[in-house]
């Protein structure tokens, strides 16, 4: 397994208690966080105080988004007394929960690698039904919010979303956007994520063939508003059913043209009938320009989109950035441990 067959020189750190566990733990739990320095405490204490419950052995990779508040200071007091905390990382800025998260999956080792937001609007205490379900021989379980929390304009949204993806990836889930998921590890580790391959949603739920939904509550926003704002809505579902399918763009081409067909036989059926003078001839001719204009220009903002985003920028530039790491690992023994900072 990667990661494993390093070489390790053992580092003494003072003040840090340790912890008998297993090299590879049983569960992972990707965590990324963005401005959370008012829940990341009782975050921590139901998460732990769920999985001490179950007797499994785990372990928790902290994500730090940008945040513009003390969340990262409250990350680095949870690994000073915390050795489950094996991984705490500061992002140079705010890139997004998905690639945050692939920053996280670079540095699981568990078994099983588990998402879930930080927020608290998803119960850390619901966890263990989806690893009842996990333990069924399933190498995907995912959660979807029976009864959602959220304004009713974001559960429409949500609705719309849903019905979308579903229609265009043939897949069955009842909710794609829900953050709490247990995925394999060798599943995450197949997929090599890191600044230069990130994660992409739709592409993983598709490829595991043995899945399963379990129902969960979703409980209203303790603390703060929610990051997905409409541009990051809109920009998420064109990236994850392109990812899907080029059928989706193919369907956004076709809403253009026919949008400009329209207009077109709108404007040739004034022209047909006649009657009109100068200044509505004048107004005729330049409202079909603008139709010409507005449909050619929408046909290339979608192209050259999915041209940049997929093949240009993705390969220009990282990711993210890692401004600043700690990180604690086992070694194959049981009691050797290892701890390591860098920057």
């Amino acid at each position: 397994m990667a990661g494993l067959s390093r070489a390790y020189q053992p580092l003494h750190t003072a003040g840090v208690p340790e912890v008998h566990r297993p090299a590879r733990p049983r569960y992972s739990f990707a965590l990324a966080m963005y401005c959370d320095e008012s829940t990341v405490d009782e975050f921590h204490r139901r998460l732990t105080s769920t999985l001490e419950e179950m007797g499994c052995t785990y372990e928790l990779v902290f994500v730090n988004d940008g945040s513009t508040d003390r969340t990262f200071e409250k990350l680095e007091q949870l690994f000073e007394r915390d050795p489950h905390v094996t991984c705490i990382i500061d992002l140079m800025r705010n890139v997004g929960q998905g690639n945050a998260l692939t920053a996280a999956f670079a540095h699981c080792r568990g078994e099983r690698v588990v998402v879930l937001d930080s927020d608290l609007q998803l119960a850390p205490e619901d966890f263990p039904r989806l690893a009842e379900k996990y333990d069924q021989g399933y190498d995907l379980v995912s959660a979807y919010r029976e009864h959602r929390a959220d304004p009713w304009f974001r559960r429409a949204g949500s609705l719309v979303f849903n019905g979308l993806i579903r229609r265009i990836s043939r897949m069955q889930y009842r909710d794609f956007g829900c953050a709490y998921k247990i995925f394999d590890g060798d599943l995450i580790r197949a997929f090599e994520y890191g600044p230069f391959r990130p994660f992409c949603a739709s592409s993983l739920l598709s490829a595991p063939q043995r899945v399963a939904e379990v129902p969960i509550r979703q409980l209203p926003r303790a603390q703060g508003r929610s990051g997905w704002t409409l541009p990051r809505l809109i920009a998420a579902f064109v990236d994850r059913s392109v990812a899907i399918s080029p059928i989706a763009l193919y369907a956004v081409g076709a809403l253009f043209l026919l949008n400009l067909a329209l207009l077109i036989a709108g404007d040739v059926l004034l022209l047909t009938v006649g009657g009109l003078d100068n200044l509505e001839m004048t107004l005729l001719m330049f409202n079909l320009l603008a139709a010409m204009t507005t449909g050619a220009t929408g046909a290339l903002v979608v192209v050259v989109y999915f041209v940049w985003h997929n093949f240009v920028a993705a390969k220009d530039a990282p990711a993210y950035i890692i401004r600043h790491k700690r990180e604690r690992e086992a070694l194959v023994s049981d009691t050797a441990k290892v701890y390591v900072e860098s920057k």
